[in-house]
């Protein structure tokens, strides 16, 4: 195969853009260099924005995720335990009411 080169793998590599042969109009020159110059800070800004936005809503949500698993395994574990304790320092506080009252009579 002539002319194919080895290493591209598409035999009509050779493309030539439209201002290497023919000058675009000054208008267009002009936003080539403000494009180049101040409009990509602004895109790379943005672009920067978003990834940071995107970035924050993940780790939210993994953060929310979290958070509602630890809940649930306290519900199931320590919410027992809690009302348990709590019946044991209510019976204790009735029973220290009831003592107390006896003893002043």
């Amino acid at each position: 195969m002539a002319g194919v080169s080895a290493s591209h793998p598409h035999p009509n590599h050779h493309h030539q853009h439209l201002a290497d042969i023919e000058l675009r109009p000054p208008i267009f020159r002009s936003w080539e260099r403000v494009r180049q110059r101040r409009v990509h800070w602004v895109v790379e800004c943005i672009a920067e924005m978003v990834s940071l936005l995107l970035d924050l809503v993940s780790y939210l949500s993994v953060l929310i995720t979290y958070s509602l698993e630890f809940s649930a395994i306290v519900m199931q574990v320590w919410v027992p335990q809690l009302r348990s304790l709590s019946a044991t320092y209510l019976s204790s506080m009735a029973l220290a009411v009831r003592l107390s009252n006896s003893r002043n009579v």
